[in-house]
């Protein structure tokens, strides 16, 4: 989270298959070549305060409910709120 350390403001915002990242619960379960663990970027996601969205639609349908939010700054959102969100943000990065 270089950019929070910075102070820069972080948002977040999840849908479709991206909504899984939440589901990590252990160190080691999901390891990326050169972008390390995810749970520890998790971790990193909670200590900082960082806000994430995650799109209620693309949670329910792969059979989320409330407790993926669970140690998060987070809420369901609507795709609208990504819209709020870019349209107010200096930049928006995807990938």
């Amino acid at each position: 989270m270089l950019q929070k350390k910075k102070g820069h403001d972080v948002t977040l915002f999840l849908a479709a298959d991206g909504v899984h990242i939440l589901n990590c619960k252990s160190a080691g379960e999901i390891v990326g070549q050169g972008t390390g663990d995810l749970h520890e970027h998790l971790e990193n996601l909670k200590n900082t305060n960082v806000t994430i969205f995650v799109s209620g639609m693309s949670a329910k349908a792969r059979g989320y409910d409330d407790s993926l939010l669970d140690g998060y700054k987070a809420e369901f959102a609507i795709p609208d709120r990504l819209v709020e969100e870019s349209i107010k943000s200096d930049s928006v990065l995807c990938y």
